[in-house]
């Protein structure tokens, strides 16, 4: 071990116990009061059939190496919890996978395709995307065709001119593409490429409230 830690030391600078955030100086314990989060107040929640539904288990990702727990929801409640955290004005976090010929940054969009060679993507073209269910994302999961690649910030929902849900997402990177780093998730993309999401427990529909409280 003391020798690891000599490898990190020698690469990273020394952990500063002050930092300068507008014009005020904080440590990270009084930014963390700063800014009034309390982490107590957030949950994860996930939709995969091989743990029960409506119970917390440990997710088999690499980046849940905290061992943290997530609550399994079917597809229909997971998607319904997403939806009604965004109409009650509260945003979360994404987790998923960014892969596959209908993720595009140069056009801000994440659709999911029937024909995976279609490279004409548009918010408002008249494309067939896959009906995703249960079953088909549980299979790209245990294939490791969806995983834990990126987290992005869904911001809201939209729709095109057809009628058809897209969510709102933010990305990290840069403000990149047609709408300045966001971008829009199709329905279809959402259900098969998310991992998992994090939202405050005060945005869960109350029919998730009342079955956690039961347990």
């Amino acid at each position: 071990m003391k020798h690891y830690l000599a490898i990190l030391d020698s690469y990273f600078f020394e952990r500063s116990e002050q930092f300068q955030y507008k014009n005020n100086t904080y440590t990270p314990k009084s930014f963390a009061d700063y800014l009034e989060i309390n982490v107590d107040n957030y949950i994860s929640i996930t939709s995969f059939t091989h743990h029960p539904f409506n119970k917390e288990f440990v997710l088999e990702i690499p980046d849940n190496y905290a061992g943290g727990a997530y609550l399994n929801l079917p597809l229909k409640d997971f998607i319904q919890t997403i939806d009604t955290c965004l109409m009650k004005g509260y945003t979360l976090v994404w987790d998923g996978c960014m892969e596959g010929n209908g993720y595009s940054n140069d056009r801000g969009l994440a659709m999911l395709p029937e024909d995976q060679y279609n490279r004409n993507l548009d918010l408002n073209s008249l494309i067939q995307e896959m009906d995703v269910n249960q079953q088909k994302r549980q299979i790209a999961f245990e294939r490791l065709q969806t995983t834990d690649d990126h987290l992005m910030h869904i911001t809201g929902i939209a729709e095109n001119v057809k009628g058809e849900k897209f969510y709102i997402v933010k990305d990290s990177g840069s403000e990149y593409g047609p709408y300045n780093g966001y971008l829009y998730m199709s329905e279809a993309f959402f259900k098969m490429k998310t991992i998992s999401v994090t939202l405050n427990r005060n945005a869960l529909p109350e029919s998730i409230k009342l079955m956690m409280s039961v347990q």
